[in-house]
């Protein structure tokens, strides 16, 4: 449904599908979900890079060990 309607209204990105749906105001909190969207990504993914690597020797960086088990 989404491509079908790009199609119809020649729109080239999401966020025109959307400008063209539902105004300006909808692209521009489109826009701010897509980023706030990509940085929580970017997040979720350096804490798996920091755990897979704080398990390697070359890991400069100290690794928290829990104190009260």
């Amino acid at each position: 449904m989404l491509i079908r309607f790009a199609v119809s209204c020649k729109a080239i990105s999401y966020e025109e599908v959307v400008q063209i749906a539902m105004g300006r105001t909808a692209r521009f909190l489109s826009e701010i979900c897509i980023i706030v969207n990509n940085a929580g990504v970017l997040i979720v993914y350096l804490i798996i890079m920091d755990d897979v690597m704080s398990g390697s020797v070359h890991h400069i960086g100290e690794r928290t060990v829990p104190t009260n088990v």
